[in-house]
This record gives C-alpha cells, structure tokens and sequence, in this order.
C-alpha cells in the first residue's frame, strides 16, 4: 500500500535541519528536501536559482533532478509524482518568467488538491520591489492558486519556512506550496544555534469524526430506498479506497466515481457504475439522477459533475464527507456534513452500519444490470477511420492492473474515462478541475519516475499534445519509460463537438491545418515512433510498446468528427443527459433495455 500524504511527511521528526547543514541558504534548501524523503524534483535553471542548482549538482547521487525543456512540463511532472506516489512533488525554476510560467502548474494542483513544494528564485532582496531584471510578483500571482506562499528575506527562516511548506502541503486537504527566494538568501550562511520550528498559530487540519454526525448518516442509510456511494479523490488522498469499497460490498450499495478517483472502487466490479458527470456514463448519471440517499466523499460537487445544482440536488439526501469545511455544502447542500478526513470517516461508517443491509436489492439489481447495458454498448458511426472508442478498447486489452494512464485534457480524456478500466487507485492521472491541455506528457514523465515499475501509458490529442511536445525531449533524456499514444483527429476536437452541437457547426479556430508528422517529430527527439491506421496495426502498434524496454510513440489517426457522447448540455440539468445512446433527452434507458420503468419520483 502507498504511503498516505501524511505518513509520508513526518514533519515533526525532521525539523531541525540545521544540525545536518550548519551552512548558507542553497544547502538548507537542499537538505530539507532530503530529510523530508524527496528523491526526485523536476525543474528549468536559471540566473536567481545558481546557487541552488549548484547544491542539487553537489547531491545528485541522493538527489535526481530531471531537466524539463519548460517550466510548466516540471510542475505537471511533480504534480503526477505525487498523485502516484503519494508523497508531495517539487518543481523549481528561476524568476520572473521562469517562475510565472509555473502558474499553470499551481493552479492545476491547486484545483485538484495536489500535494506540492514550488521554489522559484527571486532578485536579491535589495532589489525587491525596483523592477530589477526577472523581477517578478509571484507573492501576489501565486495567491488566488497555492494553499500558502512564501518569501523568505531572512536566511535563519528558511529552515522552518521549508518545514512549514511541506507540512501545509501534505496535511489536511492537500495543495500547492509556493516559496520565493532571493538569490542572496540561498548564499548567506545561517545562524547554526537556530532550529528548524515551525511557526503555525493558525493552522489547524486534524478534524475528528463527529460521532452523532456519523449516527445520522447512519439512520439515513439505513432507511435509503435507492442509495449511491460516489468516491472522489478526497478518499484516495486518506487512502480510504479499501474501507469504502469493503463497505458498499457489504451493503450491496452501487458506487461512482469522480474522474480523478477513477479506479479507488474497481471498475470491474458488478457494484461499479464508472464516473459521473457531463461527460460521464449513462448508468452512472442514471444512478445519480434516481438514488434518494447519495454518500458523496472526498468529492466537492464541481458543477462538471452536477450540471444544474438545484435540480441535482432533488429528491435526494446527500451525507458529505469531505476535510476541507469550506466545500461541505458550497455547491450542494448536505442534510449531514462530516468535516473529517475520509478513512476516518469509512472506519465510523463501516463500525455503525455493521450487519446493516436495507430494501434496496430491486434498486441494485436494476443499477446493475443497466450497468450491463452500457458495457455492451457500441459507437454506431459509420465510417473507416479508427474511432475513438476502437483505440481505448484496443488499449484496454494490453494494459495491466498496475500500469498507470495519463492523459491530456480533451475528447480522448472522456473516451478514456468512459472505455478503459481501471481496478486500483493512483492509475488513472488527469487534469481535472483546472482541465489543463498539455497536462499529459509531462504527467507521464512524473508518473514513470515515481513509479518505474508500472508500465505508464500518456493519452494526447493532437492538440493537447503539442501544448508541451517539447517534453519528449524531457522523455529522451531523462531515462524514463513512457507509451504515447497521440490521437489525431485534426482538430481541437471538444471545441470542435461543441461547436457542431451548439453553433450548427459554425467552426471556428479548431481545425489543426498545421500539425507535424509525429512520427518524425519523435524520431527527431531520439524516441521510437509508429503509425497505427487500422485495427490491427494499432493491435501491433500496442503490442510492440508495451513489450520494449525504451519509450514508443504511437501515432493513431481518428475519425475527425467523432464525438464523446451522451452528455449534459452547458449549465444544463443532468436529467437532460442526451445523445448516441439516449433517444430522449433525460430518458436514460428505453423499454426495449429491459427494466425501463422507474421507481416513483424518478427522473425529475
């Protein structure tokens, strides 16, 4: 099992590092970074971090620093190590742009609680505030999308100050940690008779379970008619997968996921219903719409996943379980709220509903078979180019439990969230509230140096791709071993489908005239490439990367105008899921998939 985020940061046991490193600024840095069990960090060079650098050169048989080819690559880098590790990811670049192209990168984590320690250079701190050259604000940039930032004008602080970031960026709802610091700071020597305190009056991140809260959970479940467990990655971060999947099994409860928990309860499970959502499966937006008690933890009820919230929210009690206060009843409301961590939260659960199993068989005899229904489902579109679904279902067949996917943000990623599989948590990594394009090459490169003995596959678009392609250099360099599969549609395929299904098809800005070969775009970088055209070239094409030693590139092109359906329209409701399957606007499954009458009160 994975470290969990916490375990992984024993803050209070490794506080004092200047009895390791009575010396200047650049080596506290670096020797915080190791008592805090850092391997790896991802970064880009620059004038303000020479002193740094100069450290990690010193340390680079106990400390691997991957040199990515831009700032952004490294932040994704780390922000995948992380959630695939367990154990926080730290990107470093130098000032001014070199730190406010890792703004991307923050916010991405940010939004999907991601721990993360970032340390960017900064001018000498008599230059602080004069527009000196790659001078650069990054306190006030940084804000709106860290946990906490700081910048370090005192050498004797920055001890604790490193101590303090990893401590916030681990604990509680994980996050982004930003540290500015000035060049002079890294090489003034630091008062060795200090310690490495930290000094946090106001923070505060254990939350105990709340027993009478857990009572009324309980009394609710109990008296549930149609209940809905959806896991969202809130769980995965308290490595609460196990207890909660061990629960719903004993209950005989259907489970959902978010996408970024894809695979904390396993997809191959009869209980599984997938990921939910405007691009989610009909079955799992189904069981959403018809439930009457919703058991919604580590989730926070982004609107991708609610659509309309008011209507979201009818005919249903729904117990939050979440750590972080601020989200229990923002979107929706919750008739009971657990402000706690969730394995806490899955271990009261399970102790108050032991022996428990209500009137709800018919409920999950309907949901399960539904859930039949849509595995048997198929893309009618007639044409003979490759579909999208036709590459995940080749996929499916090569990769194994423990082999982990990225992907890139667009139509790929909701083709991949739908048709691929996945069983275990931390194997499925995507950009989720931020939907960052280009999030997934570097992600990949994360991915397969936290975890080099799974085999990481990165799903790009064509577009998303080329958001950060220069990465393959990272890839090239770097040792790591990655399969790329990059899908060419020639478009900007989600703008391009919303465009068709919302401007009739009014196009505008989406068709990729320009692409590169990517075979020889790969090949040009050092990497393995091949061309897919049909069914069973890609089966070879597959075959071929998963048993090679060295990363492939593997080019598919698809059909152009393919889309990801069904799904809800923008800012509408999630009873008006439509398309491909659902003939009707709302009506999820007709007569002819058998079952089709509704408990009373459904689908309103």
């Amino acid at each position: 099992m994975m470290p969990d985020y916490n375990e992984a940061c024993e803050i209070e046991k490794r506080c004092d590092i200047n009895t390791i490193y009575e010396q200047n600024g650049a080596q506290i840095v670096v020797a915080s970074l190791l008592s805090h069990g850092v391997d790896t960090t991802f970064g880009f060079p620059g004038g303000t971090v020479i002193p740094l650098y100069d450290q990690l050169r010193a340390h680079r048989d106990q400390l691997r620093h991957v040199l990515v080819r831009h700032e952004q690559g490294a932040v994704h880098a780390a922000c995948a190590y992380a959630r695939v590790t367990g154990r926080p990811g730290v990107a470093i670049a130098t000032s001014g742009p070199g730190a406010s192209n890792l703004i991307t990168g923050m916010m991405d984590a940010y939004m999907d609680s991601t721990p993360m320690v970032v340390i960017a250079g900064q001018v000498n701190t008599d230059l602080i505030g004069y527009d000196a050259f790659q001078e650069c604000d990054m306190m006030s940039m940084t804000n709106p999308v860290t946990k906490h930032n700081f910048q370090v004008r005192d050498v004797n602080r920055l001890a604790s100050v490193m101590n303090e970031a990893f401590y916030i960026a681990c604990t509680g709802r994980p996050g982004p940690v930003y540290i500015d610091l000035p060049k002079d700071v890294q090489l003034q020597p630091a008062d060795p008779s200090l310690s490495g305190d930290m000094v946090l009056p106001f923070y505060e991140h254990a939350r105990p379970v709340v027993s009478h809260a857990v009572q009324r959970a309980a009394v609710l479940i109990r008296n549930a008619a149609r209940p809905l467990m959806i896991i969202g990655q809130g769980a995965v971060h308290a490595q609460a997968w196990e207890p909660l999947g061990a629960l719903a099994r004993a209950l005989k409860i259907p489970v959902a996921t978010t996408i970024l928990a894809k695979g904390a309860f396993d997809e191959r499970d009869p209980l599984s219903v997938g990921c939910v959502g405007m691009h989610g499966r009909r079955v799992a937006n189904y069981a959403v719409a018809n439930c009457d008690v919703m058991i919604a933890v580590g989730c926070r009820f982004s609107d991708r996943i609610t659509g309309e919230t008011k209507s979201f929210a009818h005919g249903k009690k729904i117990i939050h379980v979440d750590i972080d206060p601020c989200e229990l009843g923002k979107n929706v409301p919750a008739h009971v709220a657990l402000n706690c961590d969730a394995l806490d939260a899955a271990r009261a659960l399970s102790q108050e509903l032991n022996g428990t199993l209500g009137d709800w068989e018919d409920w999950t005899r309907r949901v399960t078979h539904y859930r039949r229904v849509c595995n048997r489902c198929v893309e009618e579109k007639k044409t003979t180019a490759l579909l999208p679904r036709q590459v995940m279902d080749a996929l499916g067949h090569v990769i194994a439990e423990e082999d982990i996917v990225t992907t890139g943000v667009g139509q790929h990623q909701m083709f991949a969230a739908h048709y691929l599989y996945r069983s275990r948590p931390r194997t499925f990594i995507t950009s989720g509230g931020a939907g960052t394009m280009g999030f997934g090459l570097p992600a990949a490169i994360g991915a397969a140096l936290g975890r080099p003995d799974a085999t990481v596959w990165a799903l790009d678009g064509d577009g998303s791709l080329q958001m950060t392609v220069q990465e393959l250099g990272t890839l090239a360099a770097c040792g790591a071993k990655v399969n790329v599969i990059a899908i060419d549609n020639g478009y900007l395929g989600m703008v391009r489908q919303w465009q068709e299904l919302y401007v009739e098809r009014r196009y505008s800005a989406v068709e990729l005239t320009g692409n590169p070969d990517f075979v020889k775009l790969a090949q040009a970088y050092g990497i393995k490439a091949v061309r897919a055209t049909d069914p069973a070239g890609l089966k070879a094409a597959l075959a071929m990367a998963k048993d090679t030693d060295e990363s492939v590139l593997v080019h598919v092109a698809v059909e152009k105008e393919s889309n990801i359906m069904p799904m809800i329209p923008p800012g509408g409701k999630l009873t008006e899921f439509y398309g491909h399957c659902i003939d009707v606007p709302g009506q999820f499954f007709s007569a002819n998939e058998g079952l089709a009458d509704t408990p009373p009160g459904d689908q309103k």
